[in-house]
């Protein structure tokens, strides 16, 4: 009972909007320009606006914008970033493969890099 009342608020508080665009720039290191535009451009990740008309984002936003975040670390341009996630929402095979070059055989070949591997893009065919 306990742990189905904790998954219930866990997806409540997962889908209000309680982080400024301030507060997901600093947490993530992302410029409010960089994520305003973004929301514009590929109306993928949208806030939620306050009576005020401020942007609030989710924690699932929040997670979004991590994953977009680290696909641009490992190179990948913010469209493709976003293009990986709409398919990752979607439950789709990503049209992109990303092989890594790695100093060691101790990941996956298909895994994506947390820094210690460079990611090379290749489309599937």
């Amino acid at each position: 009972m306990c742990g189905t009342n904790v998954d219930l608020l866990r997806g409540v508080v997962g889908s209000r909007g309680i982080y400024s665009i301030g507060a997901i720039a600093g947490m993530l290191g992302l410029s409010q320009p960089a994520i305003r535009s973004w929301e514009d451009r590929y109306g993928l990740i949208v806030a939620e606006r306050s009576e005020g008309g401020r942007r609030l984002y989710t924690r699932d936003q929040l997670e979004q914008l991590r994953f977009v975040k680290a696909r641009l670390d490992e190179g990948l341009s913010a469209a493709d970033a976003h293009r990986l996630l709409a398919e990752r929402q979607a439950g789709a095979q990503p049209i992109v493969e990303l092989g890594l070059t790695c100093s060691s055989s101790a990941r996956p070949a298909m895994e994506y890099s947390t820094g210690y591997c460079s990611p090379t893009i290749r489309k599937k065919r």
